[in-house]
């Protein structure tokens, strides 16, 4: 029992990680094409976030699922790209990135 606690403890702390890497690409794709709207902290609190998972997973003995990581940043980068070719992407990116938090 305790083996499968763990399991999918470290399950949660891979996708999270994924997630984190999925919301860095979304981020530094956006940033490359909004020039007018420069935001110094973009991307901070997700490259934190990536450090303290990878801590945790060094700490169980394990390490990031590249399979998930690489899913994950081609999906954020498809997602940016989906954005790109609105009028209004800067709001679109808004909702999104919002939406994509509290997720």
């Amino acid at each position: 029992m305790a083996n499968a606690a763990r399991d999918t403890f470290v399950v949660g702390l891979r996708n999270a990680h994924a997630m984190e890497v999925r919301a860095r690409e979304l981020l530094e794709r956006q940033s490359e094409r909004l020039d007018e709207y420069p935001d110094e902290s973009q991307g901070q609190e997700t490259n934190e976030q990536l450090r303290r998972l990878e801590r945790c997973l060094e700490a169980c003995g394990e390490s990031t699922s590249t399979l998930k990581d690489t899913a994950q940043s081609v999906m954020g980068n498809m997602q940016s790209m989906a954005h790109s070719a609105a009028n209004d992407e800067s709001l679109k990116n808004t909702f999104a990135n919002n939406a994509f938090e509290n997720f």
